[in-house]
């Protein structure tokens, strides 16, 4: 990986709440009281038998968010999500639109059977099926592509297509950090930090930013666009990327990306311990 010198800003840390006992019981709870059946592994994760399904599941980013809010419905609101989550896809035609690809960490748990390419050592790219009226995803599967008639190429490129059409859409603003300017996303999770990918965000950025950028997505929801001219600042950055990656429902990575129209490439990360 290609190293840029970066001023780090050290020293967040996250103010967890140490509540993850009630957590465990509350979501343990759900699933009794719902009759579903379910196994605590030994890695943390469980294992829950619905439907004759099964399923394993990491409960990491319901922590972070039960951490912040101590909210009993956001258990519910999880669960809601993970027992959906294979539902039923429509036919390409309807679906085609709705498929995206999807900047995730590699810590998050994704199956051998997902279509999904390596990005860096901390995020991968991984292609979804966004139902934006319900406001799930769904990771595909190759089995996916297969009922759908395409292949695999063709489902990438349905997949950027999606996604650089959401961008045309998109605004960009700039907030004046004290001497350097940062690009602003206006877009909502999930798809926000994934945009950075996206063909036509040259058009909307580089008259005010130059082009090639750097870029930093440590959540779903959290990006910054930095001028390579203002590359001796980026350590000013690098404080709001830990709080945000070590705080967030769905962090991603505290990588610095390098964003061409090569595609984006990771060039260094700010240490989140």
């Amino acid at each position: 990986m290609r190293l840029l010198g970066l001023m780090l800003v050290l020293g967040v840390s996250a103010a967890m709440s140490e509540s993850t006992d009630d957590l465990i019981e509350l979501f343990e709870s759900q699933l009794t009281g719902r009759g579903i059946e379910f196994q605590l592994l030994d890695d943390g994760r469980y294992e829950i038998m619905s439907d004759g399904a099964h399923m394993t599941v990491a409960l990491d980013n319901l922590r972070r968010q039960y951490a912040r809010a101590q909210d009993a419905e956001a258990v519910s609101r999880f669960l809601d999500s993970v027992l959906s989550g294979r539902a039923p896809l429509p036919d390409w035609k309807n679906a085609r639109n709705s498929v995206f690809p999807m900047i995730e960490s590699t810590g998050v748990e994704i199956g051998d059977h997902t279509v999904a390419r390596s990005l860096s050592d901390e995020a991968r790219l991984v292609l979804v099926f966004f139902n934006e009226e319900a406001g799930t995803l769904q990771f595909l599967h190759r089995s996916d592509a297969e009922s759908w008639d395409v292949t695999p190429g063709e489902l990438w490129e349905a997949a950027e297509a999606s996604l650089d059409a959401v961008m045309r859409g998109t605004e960009v603003t700039y907030l004046d950090a004290n001497g350097f300017r940062l690009g602003v996303i206006q877009a909502h999770e999930p798809l926000k930090a994934s945009l950075i990918r996206a063909q036509s965000l040259r058009s909307k950025v580089e008259a005010e930013l130059g082009w090639p950028i750097y870029a930093v997505a440590p959540s779903r929801g959290f990006v910054f666009l930095i001028s390579q001219s203002d590359a001796n600042e980026l350590g000013r950055v690098g404080a709001s990327v830990v709080k945000e990656f070590k705080t967030a429902e769905y962090p991603i990575s505290t990588e610095v990306w390098e964003v061409s129209d090569a595609g984006i490439e990771a060039i260094g990360a700010f240490p989140a311990d």
